[in-house]
């Protein structure tokens, strides 16, 4: 199983609160906890030839009160028990969802992005998100994967608040768009089919 995904691009603060399990602010997993359940979740798919998605949400700096409140909508917004919401960085939330395939990772982000934006209509931060699935194999690399988890994010965010932006299955980013989605039922499998 991979470990220590390199989540984190500059060293974080000595009095950062989500490298360990769990963040003390938003009480949700912390790195630690997001880096061994991404492990477990590569592992296990390559065991049964599932999809994982990963989304990926980058937030603008705010307050402690505004992150644990998207902490509590994003949560939440995914629904099933088997899916991890953790805060990996300072601005960025990490979601895992195992057996679910690109179009269940952009309908969780799209109904994240519409819990936000309804239950904070007035939210003063930009949230942005990054999807992107995948087959794990043998050959296959973890932290590669992620690093795409990471770009897509960042085409987001580049792009304005709200945005949605995943990896293809050529490999390539694109912009999402709503008229695409399919409904998420959490109660369903999660490949959002």
């Amino acid at each position: 199983a991979p470990s220590g995904l390199a989540l984190v691009t500059d060293k974080p603060a000595a009095d950062a609160t989500w490298t360990g399990r769990i963040d003390s602010v938003t009480r949700l997993s912390g790195l630690d906890v997001f880096e061994g359940f991404f492990g477990e979740a590569w592992t296990l798919g390559i065991a049964d030839g599932r999809p994982m998605a990963v989304v990926l949400v980058k937030i603008g700096e705010t307050d402690d009160r505004t992150l644990k409140l998207i902490a509590q909508k994003l949560t939440a917004a995914v629904g099933r028990t088997l899916d991890l919401v953790a805060r990996i960085a300072a601005w960025e939330f990490g979601m895992i969802l195992p057996d679910t395939d690109i179009k269940g990772g952009l309908a969780v982000a799209e109904k994240m992005h519409k819990t936000l934006e309804s239950a904070m209509p007035e939210l003063p931060v930009d949230v942005c998100f990054g999807v992107a699935s995948i087959v794990p194999n043998e050959k296959g690399n973890a932290q590669s994967f992620f690093e795409l988890c990471q770009r897509a994010a960042e085409a987001a965010q580049r792009e304005g608040d709200g945005r949605i932006a995943f990896v293809t299955d050529g490999g390539k980013f694109a912009l999402h768009a709503s008229a695409d989605m399919v409904d998420w039922d959490p109660a369903e499998t999660g490949t959002g089919q």
